[in-house]
């Protein structure tokens, strides 16, 4: 078992205390893909701090000095392509609503004419 010290057993106390209120949201509100991101990132935070020397090695390995700093590469690039996901999901919308809007007004317009000339066919 590795060495635990007083600030390790603090970051698993509050790591804990966020994966609660993490479950406590995912109760009342769902599980999203925004839940998912959060929780996998404690989870891989708990393990650095559990496991710090594995996870040493292979940060060392893969060029970075610590293993928070491959944390934050390895988040930074999942939230970038997160973002991504949420803007073209806007954009679909967007050109959702667009579309409707359009059909709508289209609709409108072939009712007002037909106000207009009851006795016109179409």
């Amino acid at each position: 078992m590795p060495e635990i010290l007083l600030i390790h057993i603090f970051g698993i106390i509050l790591l804990a205390l966020v994966t609660l209120i993490l479950f406590v949201n995912i109760k009342k509100k769902g599980f999203d893909i925004f839940t998912l991101f959060v929780l996998l990132a404690v989870i891989f935070l708990l393990a650095m701090v559990l496991y710090k020397q594995p996870f040493y090695s292979l940060s060392t390995k893969l060029g970075f000095l610590r293993p928070f700093e491959l944390f934050l590469t390895i988040t930074s690039v999942l939230a970038l392509l997160l973002a991504i996901k949420l803007y073209l999901a806007y954009k679909t919308t967007e050109r959702d609503i667009t579309t409707i809007v359009q059909h709508l007004g289209i609709k409108e317009l072939k009712d007002k004419n037909r106000i207009k000339n009851p006795n016109e066919k179409d």
